[in-house]
């Protein structure tokens, strides 16, 4: 990221649900030693498996923007989007960040549930222009949604950096998007899966 003003994106529901499924863990371990059974010891992997996906794919996914691009960190990689790139903001389904190399999808930020969206407030006035279908609101652009919310976060700086002048234009096709993969989480969730599958396959 740049020096420039930054802004982050997390979703609560998101971090609840992360520290649920760590509470889960903590009880499924106290269980496994309580048992003292060396036969349940390979579900302690699995167990890991679980804390590990919950803190790569529900804690630390954030989408994070500041005046020269937007990073999403979803749980396997990190996508830069210079605002150069960037042509469309979509939240059908999640937060996407549309550009002429493809479409980049951010977990940290999904569209909402049937439940969601009756619980929900439909407040248009903090919605920017041009995101209302026939003139409705787009479920994926309520504010009180992850989606929405972080919809907002990425159009006002988008708008913002526009208005300024500071984003190039007629450049996108030729602004390059990056992906980082985070190989570390990628092999040891691999090692954990397979460690865990082949330990209760020869117990």
């Amino acid at each position: 990221m740049s020096n420039g003003s930054t802004a982050s994106f997390h979703s609560r529901f998101n971090r609840v649900l992360a520290i649920i499924v760590w509470v889960l863990c903590v009880g499924a371990t106290t269980a496994v030693i309580v048992a003292n059974d060396a036969r349940n010891l390979s579900l302690l992997l699995f167990v890991a498996l679980a804390a590990l996906l919950a803190w790569v794919g529900l804690w630390r996914v954030a989408i994070t923007i500041d005046d020269d691009l937007i990073e999403v960190r979803n749980a396997f990689s990190t996508i830069v989007v210079p605002w150069a790139a960037l042509i469309q903001v979509d939240t059908k389904f999640a937060l996407t960040l549309v550009t002429p190399h493809g479409s980049y999808t951010s977990t940290a930020a999904p569209a909402p549930s049937r439940l969601t969206l009756l619980l929900s407030r439909r407040d248009a006035a903090a919605v920017p222009a041009g995101v209302a279908v026939e003139g409705r609101l787009r479920p994926g652009d309520i504010p009180s949604t992850d989606s929405g919310a972080a919809a907002i976060l990425v159009r006002r700086r988008w708008q913002q950096l526009l208005d300024e002048g500071r984003i190039e234009l007629g450049v996108a096709d030729r602004t390059p998007v990056l992906r980082h993969w985070h190989w570390t989480t990628i092999i040891l969730s691999a090692a954990l899966l397979v460690a865990g599958v082949v330990i209760l396959a020869t117990t």
